[in-house]
């Protein structure tokens, strides 16, 4: 099989290469025997399926049968695998309404092409997988289509009071400055991720002609907690900030580098660094409330021994409201306070729809019995 001039194997199947692949001792990287498990469980079980079948016409003539004949894609040997194969593949995946697959399949299909060019059993620039790559994802639409009735609604709880964000205000303004507690105000109010609130840049910010202040944000194309993610096309969007809190940004103005909320050393914060330094210490000093379940990762620190903690040790979010409690809270003060309309709220959050974003937030809106009242004082008698 192995081909003496170039050491590459493509004549091999794509059944085969995905085998070799899937051997744990392999990658190094990989974050243990549940991660291996996973991705041999969609490989197996999805791409190497007898339903996932492609028309490869070079195999189906040497084989002699008719040129619309469907082989299974593990059958495809490498000298015959194209982009366009591969996207046939996972069109299957998506037919099968395999939508929380559907992403893992994709990520399993571009890493086993990777890998086998980097351990040279194909040439360099063998199989061009951008068009694979660019693929959208389709479970926003299935989901809409399909279980929009049915999005879960963020829990009452996991929005942080406006009383407490304050008093969590007021920490971060005496431990770390104004400009610390603008950048909390910053989250609770407007929305923005934290990660997209520490890279705010002073060439993507203006006002308008009523005082509001609006950034432009490029979102992110991947997450980077993972190292296999189908890069998406990156997506701009506009996020309102109220006319009180652009004053007082302005105020301040940004850093000498142009940076909004800088990192001491210059530059921006890392997320994890910022929320170790930053987020923490506020959240020790206002005695912030801890998960009960909450146990560190692998030491088992206080407030529990990782032995007799519930979750094993494994359950690493401490506080009882996180940072992205800052973003609920924004979403519900521009819902329910401001009283904007859902399509631009979920517009400035960067939600898919208004639909959704309603959904998600619906649930936690204030003080029913409160809004029916005075709905009906306000309306007065109808028979008058």
């Amino acid at each position: 099989m192995l081909a003496q001039e170039t050491g590459h194997r493509l004549d091999m199947r794509f059944g085969e290469l995905a085998e070799h692949y899937l051997e744990p001792a392999r990658h190094p990287e990989w974050n243990g025997a549940s991660h291996a498990k996973k991705v041999r469980s969609v490989t197996e079980n999805w791409l190497l399926d007898e339903s996932i079948t492609v028309v490869v016409s070079s195999a189906v003539n040497r084989a002699g049968g008719s040129s619309s004949s469907a082989v299974p894609l593990r059958e495809v040997q490498l000298q015959d695998l194209t982009a366009s194969i591969l996207i046939e593949a996972l069109h299957h995946v998506r037919q099968a309404r395999a939508y929380g697959t559907y992403r893992t399949a994709h990520e399993c299909v571009t890493a086993i092409v990777a890998w086998a060019v980097k351990q040279r059993w194909a040439p360099p620039g063998w199989l061009d997988t951008r068009d694979v790559k660019r693929l959208a994802d389709p479970r926003s639409g299935a989901r809409r289509a399909r279980q929009g009735r049915h999005i879960a609604p963020v829990p009452k709880d996991d929005i942080v009071p406006v009383d407490e964000v304050l008093r969590f205000r007021g920490s971060a303004q005496q431990l770390g400055g104004r400009r610390d507690a603008l950048l909390l105000d910053l989250l609770a109010f407007a929305g923005p991720r934290i990660g997209e609130a520490l890279a705010l840049h002073v060439s993507r910010w203006w006002r308008d002609e009523d005082g509001n202040g609006w950034f432009d944000i490029e979102e992110r194309a991947d997450r980077t907690s993972k190292r296999q993610l189908p890069p998406k096309h990156r997506k701009h969007r506009e996020m309102w900030v109220p006319a009180w809190l652009a004053d007082d940004l302005e105020a301040i103005g940004p850093s000498t580098d142009s940076w909004w909320f800088p990192a001491p050393d210059g530059g921006t914060w890392p997320v994890d660094r910022w929320r170790v330094r930053r987020f923490d210490r506020w959240a020790e000093a206002v005695d912030w409330p801890v998960r009960a379940d909450y146990c560190h990762h692998s030491t088992g620190d206080p407030p529990h021994d990782a032995r007799s903690c519930p979750s094993n040790g494994q359950d690493r979010r401490r506080w009882r409201w996180s940072v992205h409690a800052w973003r609920h809270h924004a979403a519900c003060y521009q819902l329910f306070e401001v009283g904007l309309d859902p399509e631009d709220v979920a517009g400035h959050l960067g939600h898919r729809d208004g639909y959704a974003c309603w959904q998600l937030y619906v649930g936690a809106r204030p003080r029913r019995e409160l809004r029916l009242a005075s709905s009906a004082a306000k309306a007065g008698d109808p028979r008058e």
